[in-house]
């Protein structure tokens, strides 16, 4: 997967350690009057603040957790990460 395809055609050259300093907008098909206003109702202006923001973070979570979802004997849904790694 290429980052760069993700970003407009402006923010393809510089280093990634400068992309994350700048506004979520840069990524493509994020408008920055209207997609970009919606994410600084939500206090994420810049790319590290969308990596930080909690919502995204639990989303990513739930699916790496789903991927060990598993039923116990008595019917109860459950993660058990250790069982599947052991």
């Amino acid at each position: 997967m290429s980052i760069r395809k993700g970003v407009d055609k402006e923010f393809q050259s510089p280093p990634l350690s400068d992309l994350i300093k700048i506004p979520v907008h840069m990524f493509k098909r994020i408008a920055p009057d209207t997609e970009g206003k919606a994410f600084q109702f939500l206090g994420v202006n810049t790319v590290v603040d969308l990596a930080e923001f909690k919502y995204c973070r639990w989303a990513e979570a739930i699916i790496v957790a789903a991927k060990f979802e598993e039923e116990d004997k008595d019917g109860n849904i459950g993660v058990s990460i250790l069982r599947k790694a052991l």
